[in-house]
């Protein structure tokens, strides 16, 4: 159950009426008290409420989506998880070390466990929301390895390996079927980046390349069901061409091109929610700039009020209210939905009324005389949305009258 979204107190007088807003709800992201670091990977749970963050040789958690958090450490012989993916209820995750090993977690985090895997450059892994099916790709080696209990054992797979690729991200579907992977190679001395996207849906046995442009990528995210891709690319050899953020509706069969802010045609880390309209996006591997977000699956943005920065990793809760961004280095900032009520008179009555937004869907209006936490009911007004502004139309009642929006 989602706590009181938002409270606003309405005193209606026999000569009018005073409204009193709580200016502490204001929407916008916010500093976590998680310390400075030079964070790799964040991870959040389908709720938005286990956070899991990680840095060199450290594991920091969050139960309360980011109000506080608590350091765990990896195993020893851990130097840099630059990889890590979790079940939809946090419990159980995956770290993926860069210089040797993959490490899973059972009970989020408190303790790891090192896996029975080849050593190798593990730079992307994925899990499905139960967190019993695992996947996770070596940069070097041309290594792929799944497990569909936990991490407990493994089975290796061979990835596509053209021109001897190097793989660096991985995406999941929520029942861990479908598997997309992307990958670069350089030629020219450096000078020239292209790769190539590939799809599985059999959990990774066999591999079908994608019509996605062969470019440099550096993130993918996609929906639960697998159908939406969403994947970054930056090629500065082919600047403006082959550089932003593609979409695919059909699980990588075609694509297109979304416009994005003139100031993230670089390297940028993106993620979604699980039905892939909310998308966030933000400058990463040491390029600054400002986090965006979009509800409409990219075909707009909105600019958020964030520091300029590198943010080397973002994640979304499931319906997208919650997000989270790691910047880098730095602190740990996040996002949730907070819809600001607002009151006005109309004859004798009052008009409650907050933003329109996809997030909107279950809150409930409930009314009050007092804030004790009982007897608040249910306004049964009918609800009207003009697609900018949700509002009701009500009687007040006698004295004080209280509102909120309130989630079941």
């Amino acid at each position: 159950m989602k706590s009181i979204e938002s409270l606003l107190l309405a005193v209606a007088t026999l000569g009018g009426l005073s409204i009193v807003v709580n200016p502490a709800l204001a929407q916008n992201w916010t500093p976590t008290s998680a310390p400075d670091k030079y964070w790799n990977r964040v991870v959040s749970s389908a709720d938005g409420n286990k956070l899991a963050a990680f840095s060199y040789l450290q594991v920091y958690t969050s139960t309360n989506a980011g109000t506080s958090w608590i350091s765990n450490s990896l195993p020893s012989c851990a130097t840099a998880c630059a990889a890590a993916a979790g079940s939809a209820d946090g419990l159980i995750l995956v770290a993926g070390d860069v210089c040797g090993w993959i490490y899973t977690s059972t009970n989020a985090g408190a303790t790891w466990i090192t896996n029975n895997v080849p050593f190798g450059t593990w730079y992307a892994v994925a899990s499905s929301a139960d967190g019993s099916k695992l996947a996770a790709l070596s940069w070097s080696g041309n290594l792929l390895y799944t497990s569909t209990n936990s991490g407990t054992s493994w089975t290796s797979n061979s990835p596509p390996n053209p021109n001897f690729l190097t793989w660096r991200m991985m995406a999941s579907s929520a029942d861990g079927s479908k598997l997309a992977i992307a990958g670069t190679i350089s030629t020219n001395g450096g000078a020239t980046y292209f790769g190539w996207i590939y799809i599985s849906t059999n959990s990774g046995a066999t591999w079908q390349i994608t019509s996605a442009p062969k470019t440099n990528w550096c993130s993918i995210a996609c929906s639960a069901d697998g159908s939406k891709l969403f994947a970054a690319a930056y090629d500065n050899s082919v600047f403006g061409i082959q550089n932003g953020l593609f979409k695919s509706t059909n699980s990588g069969a075609t694509w297109t091109t979304l416009t994005i802010p003139g100031d993230l045609l670089q390297c940028i880390t993106v993620a979604c929610s699980t039905n892939g309209n909310t998308l966030i996006i933000a400058p990463s591997s040491y390029y600054t700039g400002g986090i965006y977000t979009s509800t409409d699956s990219g075909a707009t943005w909105i600019t958020n009020n964030v520091p300029t920065a590198s943010w080397s990793s973002v994640a979304s809760s499931a319906d997208g209210s919650k997000l989270v961004a790691a910047k880098y280095p730095g602190p740990i900032y996040t996002w949730q939905y907070r819809p600001t009520l607002c009151v006005s008179s109309s004859n004798t009555n009052l008009v409650v009324s907050w933003a329109s937004s996809p997030f909107a869907a279950g809150y409930i209006l409930q009314q009050n005389n007092d804030l004790a936490p009982a007897n608040w009911t249910t306004v049964g007004s009918p609800v009207n949305d003009d697609g900018t502004n949700i509002s009701v139309t009500i009687s007040p009642l006698i004295g004080n009258s209280y509102f909120r929006l309130f989630y079941p």
